[in-house]
């Protein structure tokens, strides 16, 4: 999914938890698990969302503590204190690929009293790892090392990540080079990816399961749980004749779509739409779901419902 703050575009039986818990030798809160939280990028705005969601991503404090005022919970966006970019030689040409930072641990250290406080007066539920790491060049091993250091600290807390379709499809990243990626991090409890279409499609979402199905659940171990981030957007580029009214249009029809597949996968926790405001593009803007009121409307009623089985 995507990083609420800064970037663009996370259920299973409990018995199954359990056993499947015996094989990863990871805790599953079983509180995670099952369609029961609902939130929007990309800025996590807690008075906005009063009502109809019921956690955000963030690492701004003021934000935690304003949210928690409020009855929401969160996840502590924690990518920057755990991976940087790195200059590598590739075919010739320098990269700057993801890479595990030298002193992640010491970070990591430095920032646990502050996050055992939060955690401890329940303003965090987890960590969100981070946003297509694999697709910007992150070693898949990397998110396993970072997670398994979260999760020897907090052996409850809730980790996601979300990625991109190429990473999760061909275990390729951005530069063209191929990774080991059969498997996520045995430490995540939510894995999503972002996938996003720019005309009306009735079956769009129908394409985004299938996905799922054959690219993302095979990779996932069968205690950790799916979140969905669908689209909720318009764009003033004028992209394939489709111009901000019909976005509104077929991103409200998708939204339903979205929660109706949600409601039938067992596997799926969370539905986080991308994204909340206005996003400057390099020939304009993309118009967030707040200006788009069929699709703004769509999910506060589904928000609505989500939040109300908690």
């Amino acid at each position: 999914w995507i990083l609420f703050e800064s970037m663009t575009p996370f259920s299973v039986v409990i018995c199954l938890c359990c056993i499947s818990a015996l094989c990863t030798g990871v805790h599953f809160p079983p509180q995670y698990s099952g369609l029961k939280w609902f939130t929007f990028s990309t800025t996590y705005s807690p008075e906005e969302f009063l009502g109809w969601c019921n956690f955000g991503v963030t690492n701004n404090l003021t934000l935690v503590q304003r949210g928690h005022q409020l009855g929401f919970t969160h996840l502590w966006l924690v990518e920057n204190i755990f991976f940087e970019r790195q200059n590598v030689t590739h075919r010739g040409k320098v990269i700057h690929p993801l890479g595990l930072r030298k002193n992640y641990t010491a970070e990591w250290n430095a920032q646990v009293p502050m996050f055992r406080k939060l955690w401890n007066e329940k303003k965090i539920m987890g960590f969100y790892i981070g946003d297509e790491l694999v697709w910007n060049g992150l070693d898949p091993q990397s998110i396993v090392i970072a997670t398994k250091l979260i999760r020897d600290t907090f052996p409850n807390a809730l980790q996601a990540e979300n990625e991109a379709v190429p990473s999760m499809k061909d275990e390729v990243d951005m530069f063209g080079r191929k990774h080991n990626f059969k498997k996520v991090s045995p430490h995540l409890d939510w894995q999503s990816i972002d996938w996003y279409h720019h005309k009306p499609n009735h079956t769009f979402v129908r394409h985004v399961r299938n996905f799922y199905d054959v690219y993302v659940y095979p990779k996932m171990w069968s205690n950790q749980s799916s979140a969905l981030v669908p689209g909720a957007f318009g764009s003033t580029l004028g992209q394939h004749d489709c111009n901000v009214a019909c976005y509104d249009k077929f991103s409200a029809f998708d939204a339903h779509e979205f929660y109706k597949w949600a409601m039938e996968d067992p596997r799926v926790a969370a539905i986080v739409p991308w994204h909340w405001v206005d996003l400057p593009q390099v020939n304009g803007f993309t118009v967030g779901a707040k200006h788009l009121p069929k699709t703004k409307a769509a999910w506060k009623a589904i928000g609505k419902a989500i939040v109300s089985t908690l």
